[in-house]
C-alpha cells in the first residue's frame, strides 16, 4: 500500500486485518516515503494491536508493506540486492547481469530487536563509517560475481519483475513524450537502483526504488566488479550508439523492447497519459517542499524512532 496516510485509509486496513478471514501476513514493515537510509522503517505485528496514526512519525505519504521474515540467509545473515535498471525514452529498458549484495553485520532472528538483523543498508549497519563494532565494510558488501546462484535468481525470478515494474512506468514516459517529444529516444535515459530482498524460496521481492543509486560509497573491489563495467556498458549503449539501429547492450539485458518494436506503441492513449501527468505534478509539488525538510527530518526520526512499532508472542 502506498499513498496519503489519512483517516480513511487507515480505517480501510484496520477494517481489513480485523475480518476474521483475512489471510494477509502477519508482518509488516511500514515507512515514510520519502525518507532513506532506514531512518522510519519500523516493524509492525498485525496481530498485536490496530495500525494507528501516529505509526508514521511525521509522515504525509506512507508505505505499508509486507516483511519477509523468511528470508534466504547468506552465512546466517540476511542480505539484499540492488538491482540496476535502464529505463530509456524510446520506451526500452535494460537491467544489468551483476548487483550490488550488502549484508547484515549480526545474524538472523526474525524475532531480534537489533535494527541491523532487519535492516541491511549502509547507514544502519556502520552509520556510514567504514567499520562498526562486530564488522567492516568488507564484511558486508559483495558483489554477485561470488554468488553464483546469483545467475538463475536473475533468470526466474529478477527478470520477470523488473519486467512489470517497467510496464508499470510505461504511461508515465508517454506523458513525457506528450511534453517534450525529443526525450523519446535511447539517448534519454534514467538509472535506477532496485533493492530487492530474496525469500528462503529463492524469489525475489521488491523494496524499493531509488532515484538515487549513490555510487561514491562503494569499495574499491566494488567499483572494479560493476560499477565500472556498468558505467560503459551504458556510455556504449545510450550516448555511442544512440543514434544507431544496433545498440551494443554489453551487460545490460533487455527486458523491454523499444516502443517502435512494439505492435500497439503507448502513445496510442493519450488520456491516461495526460491524467498521469497531472498526478505526477501535483505528487513532485509534494516531493519538493518534503525535500527542504527531509535531512532535519530523518536525523530526528533516525534517532528516536522504535524497531518495533507493535510486537506479539512469537
Amino acid at each position: 500500500l502506498y499513498g496519503e496516510w489519512d483517516d480513511l485509509r487507515i480505517e480501510e486496513v484496520r477494517t481489513r486485518w480485523a475480518n476474521a478471514s483475512c489471510t494477509d501476513p502477519r508482518w509488516w514493515i511500514v515507512k515514510d516515503a520519502h525518507t532513506s537510509n532506514g531512518f522510519s522503517a519500523a516493524l509492525f505485528d498485525r496481530h498485536a494491536r490496530e495500525l494507528s496514526k501516529k505509526d508514521v512519525a511525521g509522515g504525509y505519504c506512507y508505505v505499508i508493506q509486507e516483511y519477509v521474515h523468511r528470508p534466504y540467509l547468506l552465512r546466517d545473515r540476511k542480505f539484499e540486492m540492488r538491482q540496476y535498471v535502464l529505463v530509456c525514452g524510446d520506451g526500452s529498458a535494460y537491467t544489468y547481469h551483476r548487483a550490488l549484495m550488502r549484508l547484515s553485520c549480526v545474524p538472523y532472528d526474525a524475532n531480534s530487536d537489533d535494527r541491523r538483523a532487519h535492516i541491511t543498508n549502509k547507514w544502519v549497519q556502520t552509520k556510514w563509517e567504514s567499520s562498526n563494532e562486530l564488522c567492516t565494510l568488507e564484511d558486508i558488501e559483495q558483489t554477485s560475481v561470488h554468488w553464483p546462484p546469483y545467475e538463475q535468481l536473475l533468470s526466474s525470478s529478477i527478470v520477470p519483475l523488473v519486467q512489470d515494474l517497467v510496464e508499470a512506468i510505461q504511461p508515465l514516459l508517454a506523458a513525457g513524450r506528450q511534453r517534450a517529444p525529443e526525450s523519446g529516444s535511447r539517448g534519454h535515459f534514467e538509472l535506477f537502483a532496485c533493492d530487492l530482498v530474496v525469500t528462503d524460496e529463492m524469489e525475489a521481492k521488491l523494496m524499493e526504488v531509488n532515484i538515487n543509486p549513490a555510487f561514491g560509497t562503494f569499495l574499491e573491489s566494488t567499483c572494479c566488479e560493476l560499477v565500472r563495467p556498468m558505467f560503459a556498458d551504458l556510455l556504449r549503449l545510450c550516448v555511442v550508439s544512440s543514434s544507431t539501429n544496433a545498440p551494443q547492450a554489453g551487460g545490460f539485458r533487455c527486458v523491454r523492447q523499444p516502443d517502435a518494436c512494439r505492435a500497439v506503441p503507448l502513445d496510442a492513449a493519450p488520456a491516461t497519459a495526460n491524467n498521469v501527468s497531472k498526478e505526477l505534478q501535483a505528487h513532485f509539488t509534494y516531493i519538493t517542499f518534503k525535500k527542504s525538510h527531509r535531512k532535519r527530518y530523518e536525523h530526528k526520526v533516525g534517532n528516536r524512532r522504535a524497531l518495533w512499532l507493535s510486537k506479539a508472542g512469537a
